[in-house]
């Protein structure tokens, strides 16, 4: 029979050194807060303030408990310790093998209408309009451990007082892993990233990037300015490799891979890298590292690749813990 106590005993033990090692050096009311908070988040799946109560368990009325956990939330002024503490703790697993996936999501609100700067964003499931928030996060992987680390998560609204655009943020969340980590690993972005804001960011700061490029995207090769498909349709496939797609199948795509530059950095070599198998248009891949042969360059379509990881990670927190 499965020991049930046991293992809900165990659960409190790990967790409760994860919290002491964000909670330090701060009041002792506010780390028994923090770590209530987060035992409550996990025990109920729920970001409702009512199922974390009810997740405590307390020895009071559920009333008690919720207008205390509020009043300690409308009180509480040490995230940005929690934070420092918590990059802190995650530093050890960065390298220079680390995958810094980059991506951004939404939180569609179909219930409410009272929120504080209640936005209007694309729901990605289905294309439509919505009232809700924009999610930027970014996140590690690392080879200690098979699910994305968390290092940047924000929650944003056109609508706040501050807010200047979403490339703007997503500079933003750079910058801070930058300062954190320095030059370490490789950031690994999607098409709607594909801007020369973030090229030329990343090539200034010489740090290594993976960006999927899009189909209208010039660049310049041999010289000459030159469509990225058109230039892309030129290569069929040198080499071969086996890689898991987005659906965690095994499929076999060709891939080449030829020197460029772009039109607004035009002194910066680039490397193109074009990838068959994954649909009629080929994936085209924009890369800081210049491969010398099948190796290097098969190294780069595995980093994007595995970008996907947090899409993976973004549905997980919004499924299991009903952010919706």
């Amino acid at each position: 029979m499965f020991n049930y106590s046991k293992l809900s005993y165990q659960i409190k033990r790990k967790l409760s050194t994860f919290s002491k090692k964000v909670i330090k050096d701060i009041s002792r009311s506010k780390a028994k807060f923090v770590f209530q908070m987060i035992y409550g988040f996990l025990e109920s799946n729920s970001v409702h303030l009512s199922n974390i109560s009810r997740g405590l368990n307390e020895n009071i009325s559920l009333k008690k408990t919720i207008d205390r956990l509020s009043r300690n939330l409308k009180n509480f002024d040490e995230a940005f310790k929690i934070n420092e503490n918590y990059i802190k703790e995650i530093s050890s697993f960065i390298n220079e093998d680390t995958i810094f996936c980059v991506d951004g999501s939404e939180i569609v609100k179909h219930h409410t209408k009272s929120f504080e700067s209640l936005d209007r964003v694309r729901d990605g499931s289905t294309g439509k309009i919505e009232d809700g928030y924009n999610i930027f996060e970014i996140a590690a992987l690392t080879n200690e451990h098979d699910m994305p680390v968390s290092v940047y998560s924000r929650i944003f609204s056109s609508k706040e007082k501050n807010y200047k655009s979403q490339n703007a943020e997503t500079l933003k969340g750079l910058k801070f892993i930058s300062n954190q980590f320095g030059k370490l690993g490789i950031k690994a972005l999607d098409r709607g990233y594909d801007d020369c804001k973030f090229f030329k960011y990343f090539t200034d700061e010489e740090e290594s990037f993976v960006i999927r490029a899009k189909k209208n995207r010039n660049v310049i090769h041999k010289g000459k300015s030159i469509n990225i498909l058109k230039l892309a349709n030129k290569y069929k496939g040198k080499y071969s490799t086996l890689v898991k797609n987005k659906e965690g199948k095994i499929t076999k795509c060709k891939f080449s891979y030829a020197p460029i530059a772009l039109p607004s950095i035009s002194d910066k070599n680039l490397t193109l890298v074009i990838v068959r198998g994954f649909g009629k248009i080929p994936m085209m891949l924009i890369s800081d590292i210049e491969p010398e042969d099948k190796r290097l360059t098969e190294t780069i379509i595995k980093v994007y690749l595995k970008r996907w990881r947090i899409e993976e990670y973004f549905r997980f927190k919004k499924q299991k813990f009903h952010f919706e």
